[in-house]
């Protein structure tokens, strides 16, 4: 029987040799199976919670086209760390007559398979638990003693201090942050700030750490936000107090993205070290006072707090700079960059009327997706989308069905034994496998969807040019995701002749208008 190889590697502990190892012992696996390999997969310096991995991706469209019977893995972590997918995954692998077999004992060939399945998915569960308190509790120790526990500061570099590695002030960039310091306290805004730094050619935080970002300074970078505790004039290591445990961060389950909250300031761990002082307190309390009575001049209605009102936000994108269009007023779009304070580096600097960017970007679009071809391509993704989304509902169904059961039999052991920490503990993980699965049970079946997939495509690319109009304000940011999710970015362009939109999705230009103000 033909089968892949699957192998992957996430921690900056591991290297391409990880990758190496695993193969061979997936090699190794298929021969005592008799098995013949037929392709291999493989996903570097990506989390097992990222099920969006693009190896992983890849094998699973040739499972589901047959290309192959099976997948060989050396552990079931390297397929996912997330338990709903990886039951979800084996659900489908059923369904299709295909298995898994991995080298830590996992073979759903067998019939016992189910039991140890859910076993090894919890310890796999666990164990990311366990590595993600241990690194906290490593860090939060770490900067307690004084030294680095992570992250880039602008103003500071590092250096090697026994074990671990310590801040220190680097002169050049430290003369920058006294600079904003004072430029902000005498009353300059930050966009004045950014856009005369970006004027003398100032290197950003972004060229010292990352190259692929663009470069200069956006007066955000100074500003930040006080409910995400971000900002260079927020930040109290200037004044010689380093903070950590500021933020949390939170994977969003099934994708890579790293949603980042405030903690309570009650969490906040304070280390004074005078040492990495660059600003005096009278300096940084002129700056704190200026920005409490910005917060207060503008309220809970700030900008950066509301949601969404307009259609194109973040999907425009400038041709020159890469920054995001924006709505500059009431009527227009414009580059962002022309508002940040980066202006110096985009060169592209025509607004373009709202109303008539909307109206025509969306009716080029819409004539272009129903195309014979493009209708038809889609129906096949809605039918094939819907039947694994009706594949994964019926087995979320038996697996909550069986989870029930068990949750019964916990309880019914309380009754009898009373109060025991072990069957708590299991109760709880039942319960919350059980919440898991759950959302699951919403997916769409196939025979609600289906048979109208052509209609159902038409239906929905034929309101795009109407979606400005018929969404609520409330449901504006949902009208962008669908947008966004159907056309991608769409790049802007301005070109002699007049300004240009080309969507990510494979279709021609659209013409917008001419050049100038976007009239």
């Amino acid at each position: 029987m033909k089968v892949a190889i699957y192998s992957r590697f996430s921690t900056d502990t591991q290297d391409v040799t990880s990758i190496v190892g695993q193969v061979s012992n997936c090699e190794a696996l298929a021969a005592r199976e008799n098995l013949k390999v037929v392709a291999k997969y493989q996903d570097e310096g990506i989390s097992g919670n990222d099920d969006s991995r693009p190896g992983y991706q890849r094998m699973l469209t040739a499972l589901e086209e047959g290309k192959f019977n099976g997948i060989v893995c050396d552990e079931t972590s390297r397929l996912t760390r997330n338990q709903s997918e990886l039951h979800r995954l084996v659900a489908e692998l059923n369904f299709r007559d295909q298995f898994l077999i991995s080298g830590d004992g996992i073979d759903t060939r067998s019939e016992s398979s189910e039991l140890l399945l859910s076993i090894k998915a919890a310890i796999d569960a666990m164990e990311g638990r366990k590595i993600g308190y241990r690194t906290y509790r490593s860090l939060r120790e770490r900067h307690k003693a004084g030294h680095c526990a992570g992250g880039r500061i602008y103003g500071y570099s590092t250096e090697q201090d026994g074990d671990y590695r310590k801040r220190v002030k680097d002169p050049e960039q430290a003369a920058i942050v006294k600079e904003i310091f004072e430029r902000y306290a005498a009353g300059e805004s930050a966009k004045t700030i950014a856009r005369a730094l970006n004027e003398r050619g100032v290197p950003s935080p972004g060229s010292y750490w990352n190259i692929k970002r663009a470069n200069g300074w956006p007066h955000t970078t100074l500003l930040g936000s006080r409910a995400k505790a971000s900002g260079m004039l927020r930040n109290p290591i200037y004044k010689g107090t380093a903070t950590w445990n500021r933020r949390v961060g939170k994977k969003k389950p099934g994708t890579g993205k790293r949603i980042h909250k405030c903690r309570p300031e009650s969490e906040w761990i304070y280390v004074p070290d005078e040492s990495l002082r660059i600003v005096s307190d009278e300096l940084w309390d002129k700056v704190q006072g200026r920005l409490q009575r910005a917060r207060r001049a503008t309220n809970s209605s700030n900008f950066r707090t509301r949601p969404a009102r307009y259609l194109l936000s973040g999907i425009l994108k400038c041709d020159s700079c890469g920054g995001h269009y924006v709505v500059r007023n009431s009527i227009s779009y414009g580059c962002s960059s022309q508002t940040n304070g980066r202006d110096v580096f985009c060169q592209q600097r025509a607004t373009i009327r709202r109303e008539l960017a909307e109206s025509k970007l969306l009716a080029g679009i819409k004539s272009q997706l129903l195309d014979g071809k493009v209708t038809r391509q889609m129906a096949q993704e809605i039918q094939k989308r819907t039947k694994s989304d009706s594949t994964t509902r019926t087995s979320a169904k038996k697996q909550i069905a069986e989870i029930d059961r068990k949750i019964q039999n916990v309880v019914d052991s309380l009754v009898a034994v009373g109060q025991s920490e072990a069957l708590s503990d299991k109760l709880i993980e039942l319960e919350d496998r059980k919440q898991e699965l759950t959302p699951l049970l919403a997916l769409s079946t196939t025979s609600t969807i289906v048979p109208g997939a052509a209609d159902k495509w038409r239906e929905i690319v034929s309101n795009l040019e109407n979606l400005r109009e018929v969404a609520k304000p409330d449901e504006m940011e949902t009208a962008r995701e669908l947008l966004r999710e159907i056309i991608g970015e769409v790049i802007v362009k301005e070109e002699p002749d007049g300004i240009y939109a080309y969507p990510a999705i494979s279709a021609p230009s659209v013409y917008i208008c001419g050049t100038g103000r976007g009239t």
